[in-house]
Formats: structure tokens, sequence, C-alpha cells
């Protein structure tokens, strides 16, 4: 072990924290007098969610002990912190984990406000204690009945092609990475089981594609701690419901839904069972994982309170699923026009953010059942979505990039595809439409997130 010393272990925001490390049983560890740089996240422990990035560099000392001087952020709240995933760089340490490498202990320190007496115990002491009850948070009931004799379930429902680089924790519930991936031994077995009697061939097993199918094929497990139902298909048919609605939720910051492939009820009349999985791959990890949990944690009471926020998250769910770009384009204008649809009045003249009118032939356009990017317009700018947008180096102001968009929705609506208009006079929005087909998906996405967030969240 090298020991780690922290000084003080209770500060104010804009303290200076020293902290000190020593390799007393492992000389030559750092070069002497040669520059060490250290980072480390910081864990605020009452959610076990990143709160800050440490850097510092400093000489190493003469005895080969490594001191950092950190200022406390003037905006950091009050409580309990981990230091963790603490980093060295040096000449000859390069990027060494000494908490992953079982070389440091995890050390706490507490943050108090000048006003605030603050707990008396330790920051290990509180550490401790938070930990505990956020333990017992994680596993509370969901209750599901209220009838005498009901039971109690876990269940764990497994899912495919989400990238989740760690554990996300909602009340009750825990979504987990997992090492394993599906397998690709088990898809080449099955290629070649064909290939073999039919061609008379087989593929070899190839490392680099073995390699980048388990990347591209994570596996995560959605844990219910402890639902009590009246059975076990009420609690099975509820932890299905609900990580599905987990799924859809990450794939809003992931760009892609994971899908189903196996589950487990554990408790009186319990099973399990595999329904087919279709793969679709997802964005990298975001830099600081416990972000998930916190759109969970938001967005989930949001769509469970009404059939209308369920549609609407699942709408959006299976735009992300989409792995055709350009009908999964088609499906994220679809969450546009069906939420303008409900929420835009009829005959409301559209004008420019200036005020001045938009036109077509002379007329002002107004909104109206059948004026899908009316609509749609209309309610991104009640949204106050950007006044334009930058595409193939041009801008292009809000009605142009929903004009654009519908003649793009159309195409895909007659031909199943989207190929640039042709003619010998192409109209503005034809025109419009060719120009920002390239990079469409990109901005229709953010704006599909954009509705899906204020949908959810009027109900």
């Amino acid at each position: 072990m090298i020991a780690i010393e922290l000084s003080p272990k209770v500060v104010q925001p804009g303290d200076v924290m020293s902290i000190r490390i020593t390799p007393h049983e492992h000389a030559g560890f750092f070069p002497p007098n040669g520059q060490v740089e250290l980072r480390a996240h910081l864990i605020k422990l009452e959610r076990e969610a990143f709160a800050f990035g440490l850097i510092g560099a400093q000489t190493s000392s003469n005895n080969g002990a490594v001191v950092v001087e950190w200022k406390v952020p003037d905006k950091i709240e009050p409580g309990v912190y981990s230091l963790a995933d603490i980093v060295v760089h040096s000449e000859s340490r390069q990027n060494l984990s000494l908490y992953r490498n079982g070389l440091i202990a995890e050390q706490f320190f507490a943050v108090r406000l000048a006003t605030s007496a603050g707990d008396e115990a330790s920051p290990e002491a509180q550490a401790v204690n938070l930990r505990g009850k956020r333990e017992e948070w994680l596993k509370s009931e969901i209750k599901l009945s209220g009838k005498p004799g009901a039971n109690t379930y876990q269940c764990i429902v497994f899912g495919v092609g989400c990238n989740v680089d760690a554990p996300q924790h909602v009340k009750g519930i825990s979504v987990f990475p997992l090492n394993g991936a599906l397998s690709y031994d088990s898809a080449l077995n099955a290629v070649n089981s064909f290939l073999e009697p039919h061609f008379k061939m087989i593929l070899p097993k190839d490392p680099k594609t073995e390699q980048e199918y388990g990347t591209s094929h994570p596996v995560i497990a959605t844990v219910f701690h402890r639902i009590v139902a009246d059975d076990a298909d009420q609690a099975a048919q509820y932890a299905a419901e609900i990580t599905e609605m987990i799924f859809s939720i990450i794939a809003v910051d992931r760009g892609r839904k994971a899908s189903v492939f196996a589950f487990v009820c554990i408790g009186s009349g319990g099973g399990y069972g595999f329904p087919s999985p279709l793969y679709r791959g997802n964005l990298a990890s975001p830099m600081f994982g416990n972000l998930l949990a916190e759109l969970v944690e938001r967005y989930l009471p949001l769509a469970r309170r009404s059939d209308w926020t369920k549609f609407i998250l699942s709408l959006f769910g299976q735009a992300n699923a989409e792995q055709e770009p350009i009908w999964q384009f088609f499906h994220y204008w679809s969450v546009l026009e069906v939420a303008a649809a409900k929420r835009v009045s009829p005959n409301v003249p559209l004008a420019y953010p200036s005020g001045a009118p938009i036109e077509n032939r002379g007329r002002q356009i107004v909104t109206g059942e059948r004026h899908g990017r009316a609509n749609v317009y209309k309610y991104l700018r009640d949204l106050n979505a950007a006044d334009s947008y930058s595409a193939n180096g041009h801008n292009y102001d809000l009605w142009d990039v929903v004009s654009g968009f519908s003649m793009i929705r159309n195409k895909i609506a007659h031909e199943g595809r989207f190929t640039p208009y042709v003619a010998a006079t192409l109209s503005r929005d034809e025109t419009l439409a060719n120009e920002l087909a390239a990079t469409s998906i990109i901005t229709i996405h953010m704006l599909g997130i954009m509705v899906l967030w204020s949908e959810l969240q009027k109900g």
C-alpha cells in the first residue's frame, strides 16, 4: 500500500486542501525532482455521483513523496466526498490508477458551510452511515400489491447494445454494465453450421472481429431489488415495462436503444426466459456514467404518469432503435409532428422571429389540421428553438429547416428513401431538402430530444 493523506479532512468552499502521497514501500516509485501529475474524481456520497474533477501537478520532494495543493471549488455542495479514481502520470508511471490497482485505500473528506455546525463525526464514519442509508434506499420495496399474502420478487432484465460504463441507481432499481458480451463464437458457429453442409466452406475465427463483436454487443442487467406483487407474472410484467422505459430514456443520451434478450424472476412461481434480441449499437459512454441515472431518476416518473407520455417516449425510442438513418429521420419527424398536432391551435398565423409574416404565394401561412410543417414550426418556436441552424457551411433559419425537413419526409413517405429532387427548376423547399439532407439526422435528433422532454414535463 501507498500512504495518502488529506489535510484538512473537513473543509469549506474555497479552502485549500493538501494531498500527500508517500510510497514508503515503493522506493523510486516517483522520479526524484520530476514532474508528477495527479488526476482524480470526487464522488458525492449522498448520490454516489461525480461532483468534480481534480487535476494538479507538483515536483516530487527529495524523499519521493508528492504533494498537491487543491483549491476546493467555491460552488461545491456541502456533504461527504470520496476521492476516487486517483491516477498518477509521470515519466516512469504512465496513467497508473492507484485505487484500482489496490495501492491506496479510498479517501474521504467533508465539506461544510461556515454557517452550519455540521456533523461532528469523522468523514470516514459519515461515509459508512451514508452508504448504509443509501443501501436501504436502493433496495426500497416497489409495492404493486397491498393484499395479504403478496410475495416479494427480485427481477433481473438483461439488455444488449447499450454502452453503460458505470452502475446506475435509482430508488429500488439498479442498472449494471456486465463484463461479458453476446458471444462471437455462437454467431460464428451458427453461420458455419449453415455454410458447411450447403456450400462446403467454413469461416475462420478472426481475432479482430471477435474483439469488435464483443465491444459492439455489450450486455447490461437491470435489477429490481424488491417487488411486492400478487404473483410472478405481475412482477415480471412491471419489470419488463419499466426496463423498456429506462432503455428509452438512456437512449436519448446514448443515441440508440438497447434490446431485452433475457429475464429472470426470483420468488414464488418465478421463472426465466430469452426473448429474441435485435442488436442496436449506441454511442460511446458518457464521460461520467452517473448522468444516465440522473436522467432515469428525473424522467421515469414523468414517463409513467399518462398514456400520452408513455406513447411519446415509445415513439422516440422506436426512432432511436431504427438502424436505417433515413427511416430514423422519418420516425423523428413523426415525434415532432404528433406533438405539434396535440399542442398547436389551428389558424395561428406564422411569423419569422423578426415579426415578418411567413407567406406562400402572397398569403400568410397558418397552422391547421393538414398543415404539418406549419404546426411543427409553431411548436418549435413555442419551445424557444434556435432561430437558425448551420449546415454545409451555411446558416438556415428555423422555417427553412422545417420546410426542408418536411420535403425530405414527403420523399421518404412516397419512395421509402430520399433521393435528391431533380428538375429544370427546383422550388425553394426542394432546394432546401437537397441541401439539408446530409446533416438532417443530427439536427432532427436534437429537435426530437427538445420535444420529448417538453412533452414528458407537460404530461
